[in-house]
Formats: structure tokens, C-alpha cells, sequence
């Protein structure tokens, strides 16, 4: 009996190994292709460290979150933050004028930061596109994120990806009660799933549809609604 009890034991912390992403021999994110991403943006402060995640909508132009403050510097090209990229100083901040935090949720929750020079655009840097009107997606669109924030000490310091797909409006308000038509949710239901970080872009369709704003520990993530906002983006770059 001691000796079967020993043999269902070995047998049932195996299996959990299997399931646990945390006992996996792998528990880093999906690795994303170098430079499969080339408009993504790290945004760090003067000294160098890393504060928030963005990305390029103009060749002067990176987008971010309004939470993202004291922004120095921006790293376009890079795969691996420690050995490649390109910096480039920022000249101007652009944080919405009306970008508030209240009834636990932030309102407003776009910035914009005027590069010093204009980016030169190659095989590791490129402009992500904007939605070209306000219309909302529907619920289940295919969506991707990345960001360089592995939430894992022990994993490589490079870019990471993964899927997300869109909630309805109602179902998110299930999470996030206090969410307007300037927010966007998604996610997808795994343990695995890495929500990223403040400014990380949610592409849908090769467009740039969320800013990453809040999030709980499990999906959904709440994003800021890019295409609401396209009056002042306009209005903005052409500063």
C-alpha cells in the first residue's frame, strides 16, 4: 500500500508539472520574431532606464500612455534592448489635456512625444497605422501585443508577442465597470497570457487599435480606444 501510494504521488506531480505553466520547462512568453515588430518603441528616462512601452505613428511622432511621464529618450529598432536599437531624444510631451483618473479608471489616456529629429526609417524601423475612422471592432477580432516586459526574472530580455481578442463592451464591464467608449478590452483567457505593459499597442489587423492602460492580474486588459481620439491626434501632429 505504502509503495502504491508513493507511485499515485510521483504520477500526480508529473501530470501537474504538464499543466502548470509555472513548472513548465519553459515559462517565458512567446519570443517575438527580431524585428517581426518594427514599430515598437522603448521609452525610457534620463537615466536610461526603462519607464513604459510605445510606438511609432509618425517619423517625429511615438504614442504612448498619459501615464508614462518624465519620458527622455526613445529606442526604436531593437529586438534585444541590451545589444541593438536606435535613440532617439524627445523634444516634446503631448499628454492629453483632459487626462484624469477617477472612479478607479483613467480617462484620456493617450500621449504623444515629438522626436528631435525625424526617425530614419529601415528593415527594423516602420510606422504603425492608425484606424481611419471611429467605428468600433467587433467582439472576438484577432488581435496581437508586444512589449519588452517578460514579468519573469529568469527570462531573455527581448521582445515578447502574444494573441488577444477583442471583448464586447458590456462583457468587460463585468471587470471594469466605469469604462467609456474611450476604452477597449481584450485578452485571452490562459494563465500564460502576458497583459505587457503601460503604452504596448493592441494591432488588430495590421492597425494600431489600443494603447495598454490598466489591467488585472488575469485577462481582460483595458485599452485605450485609439480611434476615439483621432480628431486630436490630427490635431496634435500637426504641431
Amino acid at each position: 500500500m505504502w509503495r502504491l501510494r508513493q507511485v499515485l504521488l510521483l504520477l500526480l506531480s508529473f501530470s501537474l508539472a504538464q499543466t502548470d505553466p509555472l513548472q513548465r520547462q519553459n515559462p517565458c512568453p512567446n519570443g517575438a520574431i527580431p524585428h517581426s515588430r518594427r514599430y515598437m518603441a522603448a521609452l525610457l528616462d534620463y537615466q536610461n532606464n526603462r519607464i513604459c512601452g510605445g510606438f511609432l505613428v509618425g517619423q517625429q511622432w511615438v504614442m504612448t500612455s498619459a501615464r508614462c511621464r518624465n519620458v527622455d529618450m526613445v529606442v526604436l529598432g531593437a529586438h534585444d534592448l541590451k545589444h541593438d536599437g536606435e535613440t532617439y531624444r524627445v523634444d516634446k510631451n503631448y499628454p492629453h489635456k483632459d487626462y484624469t483618473f477617477k472612479n478607479n479608471t483613467f480617462s484620456n489616456d493617450i500621449h504623444l512625444l515629438k522626436l528631435q529629429s525625424k526617425v530614419h526609417l529601415n528593415e527594423n524601423i516602420s510606422i504603425l497605422p492608425l484606424p481611419t475612422s471611429s467605428r468600433d471592432l467587433s467582439e472576438r477580432t484577432h488581435c496581437t501585443v508586444a512589449g519588452w516586459s517578460p514579468n519573469q526574472e529568469d527570462c531573455p530580455y527581448m521582445l515578447y508577442e502574444a494573441n488577444a481578442s477583442i471583448y464586447d463592451r458590456r462583457k468587460c464591464q463585468k471587470f471594469y465597470p466605469k469604462i467609456d467608449r474611450g476604452k477597449i478590452c481584450a485578452g485571452r483567457q490562459t494563465q500564460s497570457f502576458r497583459q505587457g505593459e503601460m503604452g504596448d499597442p493592441l494591432v488588430c489587423n495590421g492597425v494600431a487599435h489600443g494603447i495598454l492602460s490598466y489591467s488585472n492580474p488575469c485577462p481582460p486588459a483595458v485599452y485605450t480606444r485609439i480611434a476615439q481620439y483621432l480628431p486630436w491626434i490630427k490635431k496634435t501632429m500637426a504641431k
